[in-house]
Order: C-alpha cells, then sequence, then structure tokens
C-alpha cells in the first residue's frame, strides 16, 4: 500500500514543477516582451529625431541618407515586432 501512496506523491510532484517551470517561463516571457517594448520606444524615438531634422528636398544625398535611416529603423521596428509576436505565440504553446 505505501508503494502506491508513493507514486501518488510523486507524480503531484511532478505536476506542480511542471506548473512552477510553466509559470517561470510565463514570467521571462513577458519580461522579454517588455524588453523588446522598449527597444521600440527607442527606435520611434530615433526616428522622431529623424522625421524632425529632416534634410530639405534639395539635398539629394543627406536625403538619400536619412530615408535609409528611417528604413532601416522601419524594418528594426518590424523586426522586433516579429519577436514579441513570436513570443506571445510561445506562452500560449505552454499555456494549452
Amino acid at each position: 500500500m505505501k508503494k502506491t501512496n508513493d507514486k501518488f506523491e510523486e507524480k503531484d510532484f511532478v505536476s506542480k514543477l511542471l506548473d512552477l517551470s510553466i509559470l517561470f517561463e510565463n514570467k521571462n516571457s513577458k519580461n522579454w516582451i517588455n524588453l523588446v517594448n522598449h527597444q521600440i520606444k527607442g527606435y520611434e524615438i530615433q526616428k522622431q529625431h529623424l522625421m524632425d531634422n529632416k534634410p530639405y528636398f534639395f539635398q539629394k544625398k543627406k536625403l538619400e541618407e536619412h530615408n535609409k535611416k528611417v528604413k532601416e529603423l522601419d524594418n528594426r521596428i518590424l523586426k522586433c515586432l516579429k519577436d514579441i509576436e513570436y513570443e506571445i505565440a510561445f506562452i500560449e504553446k505552454i499555456n494549452v
């Protein structure tokens, strides 16, 4: 009889350990999403600074460089959004 009780306690312990691991992973994912959100805000501030200091239309080389920097920041923001999307999918997958 004792052996059955030990197996039940072991399964209960493993179940609680898995729940704790899932909770820990959820917390890590949420922290990662917050970090990526801060990165996006930083990129948006840089982009706003570029837009505020946009060269005149007749400054062709400066305008090309400016547009290239803006596009690069847009690509970084897009990558961050994809990272957040991946992390949310990961959280959903874990919590099934």
